[in-house]
């Protein structure tokens, strides 16, 4: 499935909310979420901690979804 995340990546960027090298993971982020069906935080978490994603991973992740959210 094909997201459109101009919208998102403009926020991020226009807001600085992150590092401009990070935009392309958050966008990831945020498709692998929507592609999972728009799960809440913690099952969100639990399936990336079950496809073996890092702490670090999980929270950048969550943190991408939450600015998508906002």
């Amino acid at each position: 499935m094909k997201y459109d995340m101009n919208e998102y990546k403009d926020k991020l960027s226009t807001l600085n909310m992150v590092q401009e090298d990070h935009i392309p993971y958050m966008t990831g982020w945020v498709k692998h979420f929507l592609a999972l069906g728009n799960p809440d935080d913690e099952i969100f978490a639990d399936i990336l901690c079950r496809e073996g994603r890092e702490g670090w991973q999980i929270r950048q992740a969550l943190n991408a979804v939450k600015i998508y959210r906002t």
